[in-house]
C-alpha cells in the first residue's frame, strides 16, 4: 500500500490523464481515477476552449467559480496558496494538486498545512492576532462586534499557543487542529 501522506506534486511530468499519465496522477494524489477524471473535466470545462493542453491555464476567477469554493470566505487565499504564479494563473497541475489536498481522503498533515497556509493572511508564517482577527471577521461576515471578536481572540490563543507569544506557529496550529474532530470533514469539496 502506498503511503500517501508525503507525496509530492511534480508539476513538470503531466498534462493529460491519459492511461500513464492518469497511473502518474493517482500516486501523486489523495483523488481515485474517477476523481482525476473528473477534475480534468472540470478544468476543461473552466478552460474553454483549449488550444494547447500543456500549456493552459485557468484564472483565479474561474478557479472562484467553482459553487465550493465560490461561497467560501477564503477564496482569495485558497488561489494565493495554490496558484504558483502572481497571476493567480492555475494549470492543471495546480488545480489538481488543489482538488487532491480538499479531497475526503487528503491526510490531516497535508490539510493542516495548507490550511495554515490559507489562514495566515498577512503571509508571516505565522497565525497571529491580526491573522485571527480577520479569519473571524471572514466566518462572520463582519457581524462580530469587536469585544466579542477580543473575547474570541484570547480564547483561541489560550487554547492554542502554547509558548505564549501571542501568536500560532505551525506546530502550535496543527496541534489544534488535531484535536478539532469536524476539521478534516469540513476542509473538503466535493465534486
Amino acid at each position: 500500500m502506498i503511503d500517501k501522506s508525503h507525496r509530492t506534486w511534480n508539476r513538470t511530468d503531466a498534462y493529460m490523464p491519459d492511461t500513464p499519465r492518469l497511473t502518474t496522477c493517482f500516486a501523486l494524489t489523495f483523488l481515485t481515477t474517477i476523481e482525476i477524471q473528473h477534475v480534468h473535466q472540470k478544468f476543461m470545462q473552466l478552460a474553454g476552449e483549449v488550444t494547447d493542453f500543456k500549456t493552459q491555464v485557468i484564472t483565479s476567477a474561474q478557479v472562484s467559480s467553482i459553487p465550493a469554493i465560490q461561497v467560501n470566505p477564503f477564496k482569495d487565499q485558497i488561489c494565493k496558496v495554490f496558484s504558483w504564479n502572481k497571476e493567480g494563473l492555475f494549470s492543471f497541475d495546480e488545480f489538481l494538486e488543489m482538488m487532491s489536498v480538499f479531497s475526503e481522503n487528503a491526510s490531516l498533515s497535508v490539510k493542516a498545512d495548507y490550511a495554515f497556509r490559507i489562514y495566515d493572511l498577512n503571509g508571516n508564517d505565522y497565525i497571529d492576532q491580526e491573522d485571527i482577527r480577520n479569519i473571524i471577521l471572514r466566518l462572520t461576515y463582519g457581524m462580530m462586534d469587536e469585544t466579542n471578536i477580543s473575547v474570541l481572540i484570547h480564547y483561541i490563543l489560550d487554547e492554542g499557543d502554547l509558548n505564549n507569544d501571542g501568536m500560532l506557529s505551525f506546530s502550535e496550529f496543527k496541534n489544534v487542529i488535531e484535536r478539532s474532530p469536524d476539521f478534516q470533514k469540513s476542509f473538503t469539496i466535493r465534486f
